[in-house]
C-alpha cells in the first residue's frame, strides 16, 4: 500500500478578482482527495470549482478534466469544497474557481505541483 502524501498549494486571485485561499491534495495509490478553501467571496454567492489540464499561466486555454463541486460564500465571504477523485494524480493540472456557477469568468487559480 502506498502511504498518503499531502501538500497545500496557494489559490491566488485571477486578474483583478479578490478570491484567494488554498488547495490541499492528499494523494495515495488509489487516487487523491482535494480540499479547496476560498476567501474573498460575496456572502451567499455560488462558485463552480474545476480541475483543468495545463497551468494558471494559460488558464483560459486549459482542457477541462473534472468538476470538483460548488463553493458558497458564507457570511464572512469564505467557503470550501472537498472531494475524493479516483484518478491518478499528475502535476500538469490546476484548480479554477469561477465567478459563479457558469464556467466563464475565473476569480481564483491554483497550480498543482508535486506531492
Amino acid at each position: 500500500m502506498v502511504p498518503a502524501v499531502r501538500r497545500t498549494f496557494p489559490l491566488v486571485p485571477f486578474g483583478n478578482r479578490g478570491a484567494s485561499g488554498s488547495v490541499t491534495v492528499t494523494a495515495d495509490g488509489m487516487g487523491f482527495a482535494i480540499a479547496v478553501v476560498v476567501a474573498g467571496l460575496a456572502p451567499g454567492s455560488a462558485h463552480s470549482v474545476h480541475i483543468h489540464a495545463g497551468s494558471c499561466g494559460a488558464a483560459i486555454f486549459g482542457r477541462h478534466i473534472l468538476i470538483l463541486g460548488t463553493i458558497v460564500g458564507g457570511g464572512m465571504g469564505s467557503g470550501a469544497v472537498s472531494t475524493r477523485v479516483g484518478l491518478t494524480y499528475t502535476t500538469d493540472r490546476y484548480v479554477i474557481v469561477y465567478a459563479n456557477l457558469s464556467p466563464a469568468s475565473i476569480i481564483g487559480c491554483s497550480d498543482l505541483g508535486a506531492v
